[in-house]
């Protein structure tokens, strides 16, 4: 499948010739000064714990199956799998769906909207019910991880109050 889009204003995707940063939590993550990074979080409810147990189960025999060390190519495959497990589970619309009320899926808008030019550039976002998917390029200084934990963080405060709730909401 091709697209004949152009990019968003500013986008970078990794560039091979420049330094990249991996690190692994349930996936690979790449970081390198300067890109672009589509990026998705969802609600703590957003995958029913049956299905999390599937995956686990699911990595513990990948990760049998391909002994350390893991090449760029098995981490790629891995990637596409999970992702396309939980994309499939996410567009299904499990959870309590907060992000479909209004004030939140505000909340959150305003929340990605806040710092841009400032921390980082979002060329376009999609609130779902119970996941968010943005396109971002943080500026230098500020480390996507922190931008996004803040962001999740202040929207968990804050909807939590609306919803007159406590607990995760990430």
């Amino acid at each position: 499948m091709s697209f004949n889009l152009s990019p968003p204003p500013n986008f970078r995707g990794l560039h091979p010739d420049l330094p990249l940063r991996i690190y692994h939590r349930h996936l690979p993550h790449w970081r390198q000064d300067g890109a672009t990074y589509f990026v998705t979080f969802r609600l703590a409810d957003a995958i029913p714990q049956e299905q999390l147990r599937s995956l686990k189960r699911w990595r513990e025999i990948w990760e049998r199956d391909n002994p350390e060390p893991r090449t760029e190519r098995q981490w790629h495959e891995y990637a596409k799998e999970i992702t396309a497990r939980t994309e499939k589970w996410l567009d299904k619309g499990y959870g309590n769906c907060e992000l479909a009320k209004s004030q939140i899926a505000e909340l959150m808008s305003d929340s990605i909207l806040k710092f841009q030019h400032d921390r980082y550039f979002v060329s376009c976002f999609e609130i779902m019910p119970n996941h968010v998917h943005l396109v971002m390029r943080p500026t230098e200084g500020h480390p996507l991880e922190i931008i996004l934990k803040n962001m999740k963080g202040y929207v968990a405060r804050q909807a939590n109050r609306r919803l007159n709730r406590s607990g995760t909401f990430w």
